[in-house]
């Protein structure tokens, strides 16, 4: 039996230029629903690291690799909620040590789906080199850390859900949503929420509580930071990415 935690975001890090986590424990109250062997799965982000540690980084690059596929990017507007973070943002945000070539990859590589499947499944793989974290942003338009508008959203988004899990489990990943540009840039995400979880090998569940501002327009739909081990690297999934109204 699969077990499912939500985990409510604490709001307010200090936008993109310096990305700070307060690590929690992961909680597991009820069954989740069950997964699939995945066809095309994708790669997933990581945030937090080594014994909670959670880096600070400024504005990222594209240096990392990816094979990020479909309509991620600001090729159209959702009509309706719910809809897939990866039918229109895409992972182009690459930070840290993630902006240097060959350190980081996102690709389709997922052991098995988990949720809804919407969306790609990701798959990430993380070698620590100099900066010592690395991250990822899933942006609207492609590339853009303030300098264009963010994807005009429907309703009034109160949640940003998806599923990660590791091979083995224990490893500390931070997810965010929003937080990018500030009075600096021409456009800002209007909100700023960010949430350490320590990943178990069981697909699960977890909830980005966005309702304190629910935006009209989102620059960083979605992301991820995380410590690189000491050794070796670290390797984790995230799938079924969406923004919802409130349950």
């Amino acid at each position: 039996m699969m077990l499912k935690s939500e985990i409510t975001v604490m709001t307010g890090f200090a936008a993109v230029f310096s990305l700070l986590f307060s690590m929690i424990g992961v909680g597991c109250d009820q069954p989740i629903e069950g997964f699939a062997a995945s066809t095309d799965g994708g790669t997933g982000g990581t945030v937090g690291g080594e014994g909670g540690t959670t880096p600070t980084g400024g504005m990222g690059g594209t240096g990392g690799t990816s094979s990020s596929s479909g309509p991620g990017g600001g090729s159209e507007v959702p009509e309706a909620l719910p809809f897939a973070v990866d039918d229109y943002f895409a992972p182009s945000g690459f930070m840290g040590d993630g902006a240097t070539a060959g350190n980081l990859e996102e690709t389709d590589g997922c052991p098995m789906r988990a949720g809804e499947q919407a969306g790609r499944c990701h798959r990430v793989a993380y070698t620590t080199s100099s900066q010592g974290w690395a991250g990822i942003y899933w942006q609207y338009p492609d590339g853009n850390w303030g300098t264009s508008a963010g994807l005009p959203v429907p309703g009034a988004p109160a949640r940003v859900t998806f599923w990660a899990w590791t091979d083995s489990g224990g490893e500390t990943v931070g997810f965010f949503a929003g937080g990018i540009g500030d009075e600096n840039t021409a456009f800002q995400d209007t909100f700023n929420v960010s949430q350490d979880i320590m990943l178990t090998s069981t697909p699960t569940e977890y909830t980005l509580d966005i309702t304190g501002t629910p935006p009209t327009e989102v620059i960083g739909g979605f992301g991820w930071s995380a410590a690189g081990p000491p050794s070796g690297t670290l390797v984790f999934y995230v799938d079924d990415i969406q923004y919802r109204a409130a349950p």
